[in-house]
């Protein structure tokens, strides 16, 4: 059934979400909206974002792209369509050593906040939210001392939160094993974001487009906005 879907669309089109398709806490404008539908019609739709698949769910369905493959948690989960509960997902977890320093990590970091602090509802990964910088001091603390106790996991340091992640286990390996199981071949992925966590997919991608990124050469385009990106991609696809 996959495949049938890229003999009509040659290409995978993975975007991140927050500072890329939108920006924190907003939705997709109604003109990047149109523009994504037209890409749609060229590309198999990807959303990849550090959120669980269950938040991209809304997204998808906003942008009225049923079809569209949700990669949460930092390419933790991969989910087809937009149904709840859904009609078919995948986890990807590196080692059994990363499962029980995850553990470690949720059980000691909001012990470490007798105040409270608001953990992300994640399936895989662990991602706590500190809200003052008295917080933030507090974790990146608890990191370096327990640089051994942590050593299987990837942490990504976010303008709001930690990210916990299976090391091994990023957007790159969960878009590559997305390209293997529709066969579209690496030369027609496309990859787009604007984050430090967006890096390794732009390493798998045949075409990778950075919005406003901090380290411009990391991709083989950079954009200051979405819509002229998404222009790009509209073209380029049509060529």
């Amino acid at each position: 059934m996959e495949n049938n879907a890229v003999t009509t669309r040659e290409y995978l089109a993975a975007f991140d979400l927050d500072g890329t398709l939108a920006e924190l806490g907003c939705p997709v404008t109604e003109g990047n909206v149109v523009l994504l539908k037209r890409l749609a019609e060229r590309a198999r739709i990807v959303l990849s974002s550090g959120k669980p698949t269950y938040y991209l769910c809304g997204f998808a369905r906003q942008l009225g792209i049923a079809d569209a493959v949700l990669i949460g948690e930092n390419g933790c989960a991969m989910q087809f369509g937009v149904s709840l509960p859904p009609v078919q997902n995948t986890y990807f977890i590196s080692s059994e050593k990363a499962v029980k320093q995850l553990d470690f990590a949720r059980k000691a970091i909001p012990a470490l906040f007798p105040e409270g602090i608001w953990c992300q509802p994640n399936e895989v990964m662990f991602t706590p939210f500190p809200t003052t910088e008295g917080q933030f001091d507090a974790i990146r603390a608890f990191n370096r001392d327990n640089a051994s106790a942590l050593d299987a996991l990837d942490i990504y340091e976010h303008c709001d939160s930690f990210d916990y992640v299976p090391r091994g286990v990023n957007k790159r390996t969960a878009l590559e094993a997305l390209a293997a199981r529709l066969g579209v071949p690496r030369e027609r992925v496309i990859a787009v974001g604007d984050g430090v966590n967006d890096y390794p997919m732009f390493e798998c991608a045949g075409i990778s487009v950075g919005i406003r990124l901090a380290h411009p050469d990391r991709a083989d385009f950079d954009f200051s906005r979405l819509s002229d990106a998404l222009s790009f991609l509209i073209g380029r696809t049509s060529e």
